[in-house]
């Protein structure tokens, strides 16, 4: 009987931390397709691909990924 209960017990723990775990890394409220990424303004938002747009026809995103590729290129130089 008593294995019974601590195997019972061992289960219900399990089955707590599993419903537990799969409600925190639910991550679709964080981000929202339906909206547009932002336009970034440095060149570190620039390399985030990820959280901010890099879309070239985007005249102020052509503009700054050129700025920015003067200031790798003035960096570069000894």
């Amino acid at each position: 009987m008593n294995v019974r209960l601590t195997v019972l017990s061992i289960v219900a723990a399990s089955a707590s931390l599993v419903a537990l775990s799969a409600g925190a890394h639910d991550h679709s409220k964080s981000f929202d397709a339906d909206q547009p990424k932002p336009v970034p303004t440095t060149c570190k938002q620039l390399a985030d691909t990820h959280h901010y747009s890099n879309d070239p026809s985007n005249p102020e995103i052509k503009a700054l990924k050129a700025r920015c590729d003067a200031e790798k290129k003035a960096v570069a130089r000894p």
